[in-house]
């Protein structure tokens, strides 16, 4: 499912955890979700 913020809200944990996060890489996050067996990610 695309647009569910699922990513997005991952890299926000990870930054919580204390691992650095470059939000730059993650500029398009909010467009992405999950993949899942047999979806195209790209």
């Amino acid at each position: 499912m695309k647009n569910d913020s699922s990513v997005m809200k991952t890299a926000h944990f990870v930054a919580a955890d204390g691992w650095e996060v470059d939000l730059s890489l993650w500029a398009d996050a909010a467009d992405c979700g999950p993949c899942h067996q047999g979806n195209d990610s790209r």
